[in-house]
């Protein structure tokens, strides 16, 4: 969506809260936090006013969603991205084709598939646990390399783990646990 269309559709759905919020004060009934937003449309909600409560969150990791879009008129994001999966080459068909163990099972798919963060190669899904990475061009990898790829939607990625690791300077530094992993109730 382009960023006119968006910004349309955040001041439509912005008028209908304000509206609301307005008619239920009007039967008696306090209304103290007007919330929404999000990451894609953060810079919107705060020009147009009328919340004062915000919900981005995505912009802490950038999926690859979120850096295709316009931020501002032929703006691209401000932010990087700082989650990725890391892949294992698994084996190696051909120079321009390689398999990875990197699957639905590890990265979200209802936004599409992961991108690779070294140029030169392409992500599809091929099952369960693996993926095929296509050479555009770019290095050569070989059998055990790894190749980090950032997810398409980094919410339904991170639901898929139960650690976070911080890698600084490529060393570990620390390790989070996911603290909603398999929770349901």
């Amino acid at each position: 969506m382009s960023f006119a269309d968006r910004r349309r559709e955040v001041e439509r759905s912005l008028a209908l809260l304000l509206e609301t919020a307005e008619a239920v004060r009007n039967r008696g009934h306090p209304v103290e936090v007007l919330t929404g937003g999000g990451t894609g449309s953060s810079g919107i909600d705060i020009e147009l006013g009328g919340l004062n409560e915000l919900q981005p969150g995505s912009y802490v990791f950038m999926d690859s969603t979120y850096r295709r879009i316009e931020w501002e008129p032929g703006q691209a994001s401000p932010f990087e991205p700082s989650l990725s999966i890391l892949g294992s080459v698994v084996s190696r068909p051909s120079a321009e084709r390689l398999v990875l163990d990197v699957g639905w099972k590890t990265a979200s798919s209802d936004s599409g598939p992961p991108v690779a963060k070294t140029t030169g190669w392409s992500f599809e899904f091929a099952g369960d646990e693996h993926g095929i990475l296509h050479r555009t061009g770019g290095l050569s990898l070989a059998l055990g390399d790894k190749i980090e790829l950032v997810p398409s939607h980094c919410d339904t990625t991170v639901n898929l783990y139960d650690w976070f690791f911080g890698i600084r300077n490529g060393r570990i530094e620390t390790v989070w646990p996911i603290a909603a992993r398999g929770r349901s109730q």
